[in-house]
C-alpha cells in the first residue's frame, strides 16, 4: 500500500507506537497514549513547509489511536480507519467468550474489572477510556472504514457500530464510506482495487 500511494503522487510517513515495533516504550495501550505519539508526528511534518495536507491511516489499534486523534484535529484531510474496534470494553467481552469457553458468563465482568485495576495500577491508564466509538461522534473528517469479513480478532460489526457513529450532518455525510472486504481475516493483504476507494 505504502508503494501504491507513492506511484499516486503522495509521501508516505511511517511510524511504530510507543511500546511497539522499534519504539521504545514499555506498554502498549490500544490507542489510548498512541493518539499522543500521532499528534507528535502531525506537529512535526506541519512544520515542513514541504508538506500539505495530511491524511492517516490505521490499522486495528492504530485504527483506533487514528480515530481518537483525528475526532480532535479538524485539519486532518482524511482518515482511513481499517479494522478499529469500537470500545475495548466490548471487545475484551467478546474475546472472553471466544476464547475463554468454559469460564461462565457471569464471572467475565468481575474478571475484566480485575484486570482493568492490574492494568491501570501497572501501565497507567484505563481499560474503559478507550472508546474510539464515542470520540468518532464528534469527528468532521472524511472516513473510510475497512474491515475484513473473516476478521476474528475484530469482527465486522465493530466498523459498522463506528460507521454508523460517525458524527457527520446529512450534508458531509457522503465523506463517510464503507468497504467490507472477504479477501481473508484480520491480517490479510488487503486487495489492490480497495485503494481505488482512496482519494487521496
Amino acid at each position: 500500500m505504502v508503494a501504491t500511494a507513492i506511484r499516486a503522487g503522495s509521501s508516505v510517513c511511517a511510524m511504530d507506537f510507543s511500546g511497539a515495533g522499534a519504539s521504545g516504550g514499555e506498554w502498549a495501550t490500544m490507542g489510548h497514549r498512541e493518539q499522543g505519539d500521532i499528534g507528535s508526528v502531525v506537529t512535526y511534518l506541519r512544520r515542513d513547509t514541504r508538506v500539505g495536507c495530511i491524511s492517516l491511516w490505521g490499522f486495528s489499534a492504530g485504527a483506533v489511536a487514528t480515530a481518537l486523534y483525528g475526532s480532535r484535529d479538524p485539519l486532518i484531510s482524511s482518515m482511513v480507519l481499517d479494522s478499529p474496534f469500537s470500545s475495548l470494553g466490548l471487545l475484551l467481552h467478546e474475546m472472553a467468550g471466544r476464547y475463554a469457553p468454559n469460564v461462565p458468563g457471569i464471572l467475565v465482568t468481575p474478571l475484566l474489572r480485575l484486570v482493568r485495576r492490574s492494568i491501570l495500577t501497572r501501565a497507567g491508564f484505563d481499560l474503559d477510556e478507550v472508546e474510539p466509538v464515542d470520540a468518532i461522534r464528534r469527528c468532521g473528517v472524511p472516513v473510510l472504514y475497512c474491515t475484513m469479513s473473516g476478521d476474528e480478532v475484530i469482527p465486522p460489526h465493530h466498523g459498522d457500530l463506528m460507521y454508523k457513529a460517525t458524527g457527520m450532518d446529512a450534508e458531509t455525510a457522503p465523506l463517510k464510506q464503507r468497504a467490507v472486504l472477504d479477501q481473508g481475516g484480520h491480517t490479510a493483504l488487503r486487495p489492490t482495487g480497495f485503494l481505488s476507494l482512496i482519494h487521496i
